[in-house]
């Protein structure tokens, strides 16, 4: 596993197995596969969130590269992938941002529009500020706030200035691909609860060790409550 530990980032700070729960500044994150529908249990089991900032896989080949670098080899089906995000992502009470490469941007909003999302505004943004993208800001169910244009910003700073926006202190930020930790860092540096699902063991660690950098406190197993 050596090639996918994020050194750059702290590494392998926290020995972390699928299926861990770990909590953090009074923030929750778990290692689950979304294919397996036990993401959905996770936020079912914690209600859900206010607000969600999600930037999941885009395309196939993305969606079996990440796969690969968390030590799965299950191929991922794309489609049932967003289905089973736009699952997760329906029951959020306001306001949902997501992420999504150009070419599977149509598909995206298709599934949105079929689990009985509202459009509210797309925004022409970077990736690693080079790569285009979209983010797409909707509801599903009405509820939703004005934020800024956020047009021609980067994706290191769209979670932040989204979050910020679109919650009160305390309020609870769902993402259920959590990555690198950009959501995860945005509702921490916004006093802002998280609520967080990822893959890849490994960038749980990445995620716990930037929140502990943040925070000065140090995250906590959650003993017992592991799913099986």
């Amino acid at each position: 596993m050596k090639k996918y530990e994020y050194i750059k980032d702290g590494g392998l700070a926290y020995p972390v197995n699928y299926n861990d729960i770990w909590t953090i500044n009074n923030s929750i994150l778990s290692c689950v596969d979304i294919d397996t529908g036990k993401a959905f249990e996770f936020f079912k089991k914690n209600n859900f969130s206010d607000v969600a900032y999600v930037d999941p896989p885009w395309g196939q080949g993305n969606a079996n590269t990440f796969r690969g670098k968390a030590g799965l080899e299950q191929t991922a089906n794309f489609s049932i992938l967003l289905k089973n995000i736009i699952n997760i992502l329906k029951n959020v009470r306001k306001d949902v941002f997501i992420e999504m490469g150009i070419n599977w941007n149509d598909e995206l909003k298709s599934y949105i529009k079929q689990a009985g999302g509202k459009i509210i505004n797309e925004y022409n943004i970077t990736y690693y500020k080079k790569k285009p993208c979209i983010l797409n800001h909707c509801t599903f169910s009405d509820k939703y706030s004005l934020i800024p244009d956020l047009n021609g910003f980067d994706d290191e700073e769209t979670p932040f200035i989204a979050i910020e926006k679109s919650t009160k202190e305390n309020d609870i930020v769902l993402d259920c691909c959590t990555g690198r930790g950009l959501t995860f860092v945005a509702s921490v540096k916004n006093k802002r609860r998280f609520l967080g699902t990822e893959l890849s063991p490994n960038r749980v660690s990445v995620s716990l060790r930037k929140i502990k950098d943040i925070t000065g406190q140090e995250p906590v197993k959650v003993i017992g409550e592991q799913y099986v």
